[in-house]
């Protein structure tokens, strides 16, 4: 990919895979794209690497990441490391809605580089729950299908979530519904909120749809299937306010990652989509 055929602004996730061939990896480092200038940001400590490989420690792991600063624009360009793979993967471009300034970077390293545990808070955005219920009852899913705040245990069961690892275990998911085959995983976010918040809440959602994946796997465990949704909330779609926009955007894209669905619900589609995976086994 040429710098021609790349977006104006994007980033790259770096992330240190020890033992590649056992898909376990983290963010070490990122490297931003806006419109020819680089910022390559990494964690001084590696705290997120740490205890990871007794070959890699974290003297190594910064060694690797100050070369890897040096060639930071070729790197964002072509998206390659050659020297130092595959313990070191690079992520595709992912673009920008707004100038790096420093807030937004300080925003990009607060959600990639600070230690996991951040994305592990059980704090919500007041209301979610709440709208979540509202088209529940909109839709008419009976009380007794609906797991209010649905926890690694209510999903995966005691003895299960014992067998996996820390990092796997995911946090409380708003609500989940019993559609027939498997658990619909209800979750979301407010973009009213301000962009700090917004920022990490889609990180935390995001975050815990990942690890139920990832636990799901790790089980080997096919008597339930999940089905996660995540859900914009944008009120009445206020979008003539751009820094609302711009959280929309942002938040639909991140949550497309991880998420199974991705639903705006102030859009025709979106309530469409909702309501054909919520009546999927109710009569509305």
């Amino acid at each position: 990919m040429t710098s021609e055929s790349l977006p104006s602004r994007f980033y790259r996730i770096v992330y240190f895979s020890p033992r590649p061939e056992d898909g376990e990896r983290v963010c070490v480092a990122l490297i931003i794209w806006d419109e020819g200038r680089t910022y390559f940001l990494f964690d001084r400590n590696a705290r997120k690497a740490r205890g990871l490989s007794r070959e890699y420690g974290t003297d190594v792991i910064i060694f690797m990441l100050e070369q890897l600063e040096e060639k930071a624009s070729q790197i964002a360009v072509s998206g390659v490391v050659t020297e130092f793979s595959p313990q070191i993967q690079i992520s595709g471009p992912r673009v920008l809605l707004k100038p790096a300034d420093e807030t937004v970077r300080n925003i990009l390293v607060h959600t990639y580089l600070s230690p996991q545990k951040g994305f592990r808070s059980p704090a919500k955005q007041p209301g979610i729950s709440g709208r979540i219920e509202t088209f529940l009852s909109k839709y008419h899913v009976p009380q007794g299908s609906i797991i209010r705040r649905a926890t690694a245990q209510k999903l995966f069961g005691k003895e299960a979530v014992r067998r996996l690892p820390a990092e796997l275990i995911p946090g409380p998911v708003a609500r989940a519904v019993n559609v027939g085959d498997g658990l619909l995983l209800l979750d979301g976010v407010d973009i009213h909120a301000s962009t700090n918040a917004v920022v990490e809440h889609v990180a935390r959602v995001t975050h815990t749809y990942w690890q139920c994946k990832k636990a799901q796997g790790v089980l080997h465990d096919k008597s339930v299937k999940l089905t996660s949704a995540a859900v914009v909330f944008d009120g009445d779609g206020g979008t003539e306010n751009q820094s609302f926009l711009w959280r929309i955007r942002y938040a639909m894209e991140q949550f497309e990652k991880d998420a199974d669905h991705t639903i705006n619900p102030s859009t025709p589609e979106g309530q469409n989509e909702l309501r054909s995976l919520l009546t999927e086994t109710h009569a509305v």
